[in-house]
């Protein structure tokens, strides 16, 4: 595997520390993880505008500071149903309303905590599916008797594992993407 190295101000670093130990992974999969997410958006962006813009434009979009404001004018009922939905999901309004407006121009999902906790939570099980699977095709391939060892039971356990983990994931993705209206 390639090595890369960034520098990067104390505060960031140690903002991306808390976030690994909140997500009970160390700070460098972590940090795949984000180059990974921004490069798969970076690359989707460039495949959309390639024909409108040259490719640092594309860039300059997933990088670009969040320092724009827009306002609007909501009536008292609309501002209530937005404190409401976004009391609900434990944001504030204006974070509800900039979340709302970026799923809907970028199309991509945007999860809250709990969300990426379900996500984390199924991404685990899911591992430890591909391990047991792992020490079955590993026990099939030292000897013939281990065909004796694998029972019904293991593999319907595994595939009921499977099925699980698979409707966890659907239903945090419906959710999200029936929330924001995507």
């Amino acid at each position: 595997m390639a090595t890369l190295q960034i520098r990067c101000s104390d505060a960031l670093k140690d903002r991306l520390t808390c976030a690994a130990a909140r997500a009970d992974i160390n700070a460098s999969e972590l940090a795949r993880a984000i180059l990974e997410r921004g490069l798969t958006q970076l690359e989707a962006s460039q495949a959309r505008d390639k024909s409108e813009e040259g490719d640092d434009e594309g860039l300059r979009k997933v990088y670009e500071p969040r320092s724009e404001r827009a306002w609007a004018r909501l009536t008292p009922s609309e501002m209530a149903a937005v404190t409401v939905r976004s009391s609900g999901m434990g944001m504030t309004p204006y974070k509800w309303i900039a979340r709302l407006i970026r799923a809907h121009l970028t199309k991509a999902p945007e999860l809250t905590h709990d969300e990426t906790v379900a996500l984390r939570l199924a991404t685990r099980e899911l591992n430890y599916v591909g391990r047991n699977l792992n020490q079955i095709a590993h026990a099939l391939n030292m000897t013939l008797n281990a065909r004796e060892k694998i029972s019904v039971e293991l593999i319907a356990e595994i595939n009921q594992k499977v099925a699980v983990t698979s409707d966890q994931v659907k239903a945090v993705l419906d959710q999200n993407l029936n929330r924001w209206g995507v």
